[in-house]
């Protein structure tokens, strides 16, 4: 029963793909992926079942990444994933903390070295990299942000971002946000400007109440790239603060 309800499973994956890239009726296109793709990321990336969160991811995969010559001509595969694309990214992002084994968030905090937690936290990040998840979330940075509303969509990401930096509950998700919003500073700066100030504003909140160096360290790492095109009130706006939570925290380590 397990083995047909897999084959079930997999078959209703290939026949979704069928009909969102392959058939010639834009229509049918459209219907097909506006019916399964909001459940998809609504449920079954959100799913308490690992196998139902991993058939999600493939097909989400499949659907936004679609073989070479199964896209349809009649209409383009970006307009079909964009009005999904903010939504899909925020909950893949969420997703990537859920693929880890439970045990690793306990086993990284009860490690007595520094230094061992902060190596199994750099693994735990590179896996994190080499997920479909990850893979879907470059594809759709790189490739369906682009188009005539490309500033009203990173406006809408931006915000959902940051949010889920605040509270994002586990070390890959965390990266993962920092890594998008990096790749979103260094591929389209003029669109994400705006919002140079108010990134860099959550970011050192983030770092100041995280205990987690690893992740201190990503959060860091994306302030770098944000600087380099925030405006210059922005900066010193920035490095007050930083000055501002550095004093602080000495003050605290000498009484």
């Amino acid at each position: 029963a397990p083995r047909a309800g897999r084959i079930g499973r997999t078959s209703l994956q290939r026949v979704t793909v069928a009909y969102s890239t392959t058939v010639s009726s834009a229509q049918v296109c459209q219907q097909t992926v506006a019916s399964v793709l909001p459940v998809l990321i609504a449920d079954g990336l959100q799913s308490g079942l690992a196998e139902v969160r991993n058939i999600s991811v493939l097909t989400i995969r499949d659907l936004i990444k679609p073989a070479p010559g199964a896209v349809s001509t009649t209409v383009s595969n970006t307009a079909l994933i964009r009005p999904y694309l903010v939504d899909m990214l925020c909950s893949l992002l969420e997703t990537l903390s859920g693929y880890e084994p439970p045990d690793l968030n306990y086993i990284s905090l009860k490690l007595q070295q520094q230094d061992a937690q902060e190596r199994l936290d750099q693994a735990r990040i590179a896996a994190s990299r080499a997920t479909p998840m990850l893979e879907i979330v470059d594809v759709c940075v790189a490739e369906h942000l682009s188009g005539g509303d490309e500033q009203a969509l990173i406006g809408e990401l931006v915000p959902r971002l940051l949010e889920l930096a605040k509270r994002g509950l586990g070390v890959s998700t965390k990266a993962g946000v920092c890594q998008v919003l990096t790749a979103l500073v260094e591929s389209r700066a003029q669109h994400v400007q705006p919002f140079s100030g108010k990134i860099m504003g959550v970011l050192v909140n983030c770092m100041s109440g995280e205990a987690n160096k690893t992740v201190s360290r990503c959060y860091c790492g994306t302030l770098g790239a944000v600087v380099r095109i925030a405006k210059e009130s922005s900066v010193e706006n920035l490095i007050a603060k930083l000055q501002e939570w550095y004093f602080d925290k000495d003050s605290k380590c000498v009484q």
